[in-house]
């Protein structure tokens, strides 16, 4: 997996969480099993993806994401995982 802020790759943490190597920042059990499922989740309505300014890239393979879409795998981010992913898991260490 990949970190959905700056698409380096992710690495295990202790307690089951995942790191971004790049900057330690941790992602929850829960956001590892939503990443694992993106493809399974409905995407984001169009006036929902323009409120989004966030860029962010996709976890499962670490492509840009647009309008919080994969281009290359297809993944969603829908918006209460990105609202998890900005608010509950910031990119820092």
């Amino acid at each position: 997996m990949f970190c959905p802020y700056c698409a380096a790759p992710m690495v295990p943490a202790p307690h089951g969480e995942l790191r971004c190597s790049a900057t330690g920042a941790l992602f929850s059990r829960h956001l590892q099993g939503r990443f694992a499922n993106l493809a399974s989740e409905a995407g984001l309505s169009e006036s929902a993806n323009e409120i989004l300014s966030a860029r962010l890239h996709c976890p499962q393979c670490g492509t840009e994401m647009d309008k919080m879409r994969c281009v290359d795998c297809g993944a969603r981010l829908t918006k209460n995982l990105v609202r998890e992913i900005i608010e509950l898991n910031p990119h820092v260490g």
